[in-house]
């Protein structure tokens, strides 16, 4: 990931666990990392120790902002109370720094 774009610019990626069976992989409905679709993917296996092959379980969708990509889960909450729902993940580019999950 290239720390030469600005961290507006960033692209977020949702995911929404599409698996059946009533189980789910993650503790949260809805997962969003501020980070290219590829990249995000990475933090998401090793943030939540899940096998590779997982992530074809996930509905993944790239957008530009938080507020996009979230729009319809959110409704007319704001992006704060929709952050702090206990359903919902958020991890921004500072938080990726912060958890050194990059590159590795």
């Amino acid at each position: 990931m290239s720390d030469l774009i600005p961290l507006s610019q960033r692209a977020w990626t949702r995911f929404r666990d599409m698996y059946s069976h009533g189980e789910t992989r993650t503790p949260y409905d809805y997962i969003y990392i501020q980070s290219p679709r590829v990249d995000a993917c990475r933090i998401l296996l090793k943030i939540f120790k899940l096998e590779p092959k997982i992530k074809f379980h996930f509905f993944i969708k790239e957008g530009k902002t938080l507020a996009q990509l979230s729009a319809l889960e959110r409704g007319a909450q704001t992006i704060n109370a929709f952050r702090n729902r206990v359903d919902v993940y958020v991890l921004d580019y500072k938080g990726i720094v912060a958890l050194e999950v990059l590159d590795s």
